[in-house]
């Protein structure tokens, strides 16, 4: 009798061990497994971003080289999407639980320098990308930032010449989204050629919006 109480008592001693060693091992894996899985989330949105974004530099370039329409899906996450046609941008924002772009300020991705997009200066027709894809992220508080994308059109000279081309974006409807999946819908638009005095400066309309 004694023996059969005994082995009860182990049993129940066993199943309360394991029984806290599961416990402890889903508190773990929710602990270190949840931060990791949305990190690989994010990763993955931000690539994604990137890949649309130089998609949507192609289909804006083919609309003033070539005269053709296109519209780019864009999958908006938790972030926000604008188009700013006075600064002739297309930025998207989005809080994540790290940096994915440096903290120091604008850093050039699809290009080698900046000029004429954050800092001074303009590109060369044949060398140079029109359409400059830049990243900074800020710091919101521990273990929050801030990352932007902004894609942004720059003047582009002509070798030996004191011509410059510039894509003009321009509203052709709604300019902001926040969340879901959405497309930027691109159409061409007019060419005007105005005399700046000491250069020419040949403005490519793009007609933009989102859907």
């Amino acid at each position: 009798m004694l023996s059969l109480t005994r082995k009860a008592q182990s049993q129940v001693i066993s199943a309360v061990i394991i029984g806290g060693i599961l416990v402890g091992g889903i508190s773990a894996a929710y602990v270190w497994g949840v931060p990791l899985l949305q990190k690989n989330r994010d990763v993955a949105n931000i690539k994604e971003t990137i890949s649309t974004f130089n998609d949507l530099n192609d289909a804006i370039k083919a609309a003033k080289t070539r005269g053709s329409s296109g519209e780019i899906p864009i999958s908006v996450g938790s972030g926000e999407l604008r188009i700013d046609p006075d600064n002739g941008s297309i930025t998207y924002t989005v809080s994540t639980n790290a940096a994915y772009v440096d903290l120091e300020g604008w850093t050039p991705i699809n290009e080698n320098d900046m000029r004429g997009v954050t800092e001074p200066g303009h590109g060369f027709q044949g060398d140079d990308e029109p359409g400059v894809l830049v990243g900074k992220a800020v710091e919101l508080q521990k273990d929050r930032y801030q990352n932007t994308y902004k894609l942004a059109y720059r003047q582009m000279k002509e070798s030996d010449s004191d011509r410059y081309h510039l894509i003009d974006l321009e509203q052709n409807g709604n300019l902001d989204a926040s969340g879901g999946d959405h497309s930027i819908v691109v159409k061409p638009g007019d060419k005007e050629t105005v005399d700046m005095g000491d250069k020419t400066l040949v403005n490519h309309t793009v007609l933009v919006r989102i859907e």
